[in-house]
């Protein structure tokens, strides 16, 4: 504002005028200014695989007080192509869409190619837009299966082997290869390919392991020379250990009455294969009670007592013996029948 004062004192011009002719100025450029056309600075299109055509679309808008026209629009790539839908003048606050596709290829990276969008106002003011169309090429490993399930195997058996295929679908290349991350009580082998696949063996030892649900998942990484790990790939893999456990007797008759008020039982359990020295005892029912009363590495035996239910009628239950932590359990069915009460 001083430098408006000085430059009419100086030069004798009225000072309204000078005052108008900067206002007049600024409204010019304020509403004639080129950059009136908003949108993206980028698009991820994620991963593709090798010569895998990939659309994208994006919108663009008006965001000046006047009347844009798109004049062009390129990229700097070959490989990506876009194209507008919709009249090629965009009025103040309209949007057009943007659609594209993009092929990056075979050769496996990261990829960024720039699409450029022309535009010039009703006035004459031309301008560029740029965004970066982002994506990456991977080629993907992959497996004969989902998952690997060994089912159930003793913990005294030697180990159990399941053979699976790994392959690049109908790709193959000399110089790819298989990488493992080995995992604790799995063997994990890759056999030299042949054709297009890779023979993996899996194995598992079930004396290295506890009686319990084994759960575990086998990452896999496809290796190229010169870009590394270019795909990983994880498999679960379960399987049940188990043991056998025996009990002496299984199934036991109780008859109870007015003379045989109580019973009082042992019951023998053993394993050829499992340590027993942390099994329990237990039941649920009121008038049977249940305890360890010898225990070693491979046998126990369980006493339990039966008093009278005190009413009439056959009752069938049970002792579950069983591991903390573990999936061991055995089951003796007890079935006990009290005569007619006096």
């Amino acid at each position: 504002m001083k430098l408006i004062f000085y430059y009419a004192k100086i030069h004798k011009v009225s000072l309204l005028f000078l005052t108008l002719a900067l206002f007049g100025i600024l409204y010019y450029y304020e509403n004639n200014k080129p950059d009136g056309l908003a949108m993206p600075t980028a698009i991820n299109i994620g991963n593709s695989s090798e010569n895998e055509q990939k659309d994208f679309s994006f919108i663009i808008k008006n965001i000046s007080r006047k009347e844009i026209v798109i004049t062009n629009l390129k990229t700097s790539c070959g490989c990506t192509y876009i194209s507008l839908k919709g009249n090629t003048n965009i009025a103040p606050g309209d949007t057009r869409m943007i659609v594209g596709h993009a092929n990056f290829g075979a050769y496996i990276n990261s990829y960024k190619v720039t699409a450029s969008i022309e535009w010039q106002n009703s006035i004459g003011h031309k301008s560029e837009s740029e965004i970066d169309i982002l994506g990456k090429v991977v080629s993907p490993l992959i497996l004969d299966t989902r998952a690997v399930d060994f089912g159930n195997i003793d913990q005294s058996a030697r180990s159990k082997t399941i053979k699976i295929e790994a392959s690049r679908g109908d790709r193959t290349f000399h110089w790819d290869r298989i990488e493992v991350d080995q995992v604790k009580g799995l063997t994990i082998n890759i056999a030299e390919r042949s054709s297009s696949s890779w023979p993996i063996y899996i194995a598992i030892d079930p004396q290295t392991l506890p009686i319990s649900e084994f759960t575990a998942t086998i990452r896999l990484h496809l290796i190229q020379d010169g870009k590394g790990i270019v795909d990983t790939v994880d498999l679960p893999v379960k399987a049940r250990i188990t043991g056998m456990i025996k009990a002496v007797p299984d199934i036991v008759y109780v008859l109870l009455s007015n003379e045989c008020r109580s019973y009082k039982g042992v019951i023998q359990v053993s394993s050829p294969s499992i340590n027993l020295g942390n099994l329990m005892v237990s039941s649920d029912c009121a008038f049977i009670k249940a305890s360890i009363v010898k225990n070693s590495a491979n046998a126990i035996a369980v006493q339990f007592d039966i008093t009278d239910p005190k009413k009439y009628g056959a009752f069938p239950q049970q002792l579950e013996i069983s591991s903390p932590g573990s999936i061991i359990k055995l089951i003796v069915k007890i079935l006990v029948i009290r005569n007619q009460l006096a």
